[in-house]
């Protein structure tokens, strides 16, 4: 009998933390994955950084893995609220009984800061979300034939605006820069107020996301998500 298999991908520490406390496991680094011990699914959970730069190679066996891409996002549309979720590329056969938008989540190379940039690429897209991950995970699912889905948090709507500024006070995994904060708080004081609210929006988004992991994993324990891992190549019994 085949265990089920999930390999969990996270950009940045606060997401990792988020679903690792939500499914009982220890934080990755970006050099060492997490894993799952004793009876149940297999579960890896890695932290990948911003754009997968430490993406996995291998991904697993087609018939009995799922790769769940999962973190927080920009809400492109206006109906979305902060700490809502959004699922995308949601496999056949998975029913996902976690509260979430399902929909598109668009991926692109920068940070979309500014309302007017999240209105045009709403309008251009129709993506819910914007992240800058999903696609090349999904890319890299399809290319070796594994089953994927994408699951975001909104951490900052469609209405609100991301300061420059917060981008060079973390590292590639999203771990603070204490000299780097320090820093800027010196030359712009009032910006503590700005991370201090930036810092709840993001905290309650990963809360809500690693719920949301954690309910889908327990989803496909039961027998209506078979399909998704015994295909019709799979003989295991």
């Amino acid at each position: 009998m085949v265990r089920r298999r999930f390999i969990i991908l996270t950009a940045v520490q606060i997401e990792a933390k988020a679903v690792a406390r939500a499914l009982r496991l220890h934080c990755p680094s970006p050099t060492k994955p997490t894993r799952s011990a004793g009876p149940g699914p297999l579960i890896e959970l890695h932290l990948i950084g911003i754009g997968a730069p430490r993406l996995p190679i291998d991904l697993g066996i087609p018939e009995d893995t799922l790769i769940i891409m999962a973190g927080l996002a920009g809400g492109l549309d206006p109906s979305l609220r902060v700490g809502d979720v959004v699922i995308d590329d949601c496999p056949p056969g998975l029913a996902v009984e976690v509260s979430h938008r399902p929909g598109r989540i668009h991926s692109g190379g920068a940070v979309i800061a500014t309302t007017s940039q999240k209105a045009t690429l709403f309008a251009q897209t129709r993506a819910l979300a914007v992240d800058m991950e999903t696609a090349t995970v999904r890319a890299a699912a399809q290319r070796q034939g594994v089953p994927f889905l994408a699951i975001r948090a909104i951490s900052d709507a469609s209405d609100d605006v991301l300061d420059p500024a917060v981008l060079k006070l973390v590292d590639a995994f999203g771990r603070p820069r204490p000299i780097a904060i320090a820093a800027t708080l010196v030359r712009r004081p009032g910006l503590a107020t700005y991370l201090k609210r930036l810092g709840a929006s993001s905290q309650l988004a990963a809360d809500n996301l690693g719920k949301a992991v954690a309910g889908i994993v327990r989803g496909c324990a039961g027998p209506a998500a078979r399909s998704i891992f015994h295909g019709p190549r799979s003989g295991k019994k």
